[in-house]
């Protein structure tokens, strides 16, 4: 079974967060119902093409925030892999969402007068 339970705009286009039981996921769909990102349980972040990060729950002065570390691409292996770090609020719902529109901004640009 699946459920809307976030609805959201980057630009002109919608998306969505959908809660899949069956997989025990949340899944970002855009407005042609593709997936592109898909939330684990285990909190893995992962895309069509395979992982592309995971969440940790930190502290982080003094507070409890969720952190997400995006996994780095060697493009060559004589180079240092330098992983990103994106320290969000505690609330992971919120911490998911603030990260779809950074991926989709990423694979998508628009111009900032779109946004």
């Amino acid at each position: 079974m699946s459920a809307t339970i976030k609805i959201f705009h980057v630009g002109q286009r919608c998306f969505s967060h959908v809660l899949n039981t069956h997989h025990d996921s949340v899944e970002l769909h855009d407005e042609f119902n593709e997936i592109l990102l898909v939330y684990g349980a285990d909190a893995r972040v992962r895309d069509q093409r395979g992982r592309v990060g995971n969440f940790e729950a930190e502290y982080v002065d003094g507070q409890p925030h969720w952190v997400y570390y995006e996994s780095c691409e060697r493009h060559d292996e004589s180079a240092p892999c330098e992983q990103t770090r994106i320290v969000y609020g505690p609330d992971l719902p919120t911490a998911e969402v603030e990260l779809s529109k950074r991926y989709i901004s990423m694979a998508d640009p628009v111009d900032d007068d779109e946004r």
